[in-house]
């Protein structure tokens, strides 16, 4: 049975050095990372959000047919994406069980705002988020505390 790994936390809390290094941990084939910043890369020559909410639709499709396609192949899956905002990783979830696989949150949302910024900063320019962007996530998302976040209740009726 395959497995989806759904990382949660700001930009630069270190989702993906943990899940690149988790992957270089396991044989090769056995475990893959999808990420929207990846499908904006390979779509739009960017990691930032498109200013078109139809681009990032376009991302949404690719990465949930790149994810049932790794999880019915059995290959674990490793999505670092921020994963914030509860219905999507709600959808994720969901994802994973519509595939039969199992689905696993890691909660990175104890990393300090300060830290990601810092993290941020040493990134190449055109990977920087920026720290005015992470800090209005931080404060989008903290409302009623930070970490770790709630894990979303399934509703058995919800469809991917």
């Amino acid at each position: 049975m395959a497995n989806l790994i759904i990382y949660r936390g700001l930009p630069g809390c270190g989702k993906t050095a943990s899940a690149l290094e988790e992957i270089r941990c396991h044989p090769r084939g056995t475990m893959c990372k999808i990420s929207r910043d990846d499908h904006r890369r390979h779509v739009f020559a960017t990691h930032y959000r498109p200013e078109s909410d139809d681009f990032e639709d376009l991302v949404t499709v690719l990465q949930f047919a790149a994810i049932r396609a790794a999880l019915n192949q059995g290959v674990d899956v490793l999505c670092d994406d921020t994963n914030l905002y509860p219905e999507h990783t709600a959808r994720l979830m969901h994802l994973a069980l519509d595939c039969g696989a199992k689905w696993y949150i890691r909660d990175l949302t104890h990393v300090p705002l300060e830290v990601c910024t810092e993290r941020d900063a040493l990134r190449p320019l055109e990977y920087r988020v920026g720290a005015k962007t992470i800090r209005a996530m931080y404060d989008r998302h903290c409302v009623d505390g930070w970490a770790p976040m709630p894990i979303p209740a399934l509703d058995t009726e919800e469809a991917v």
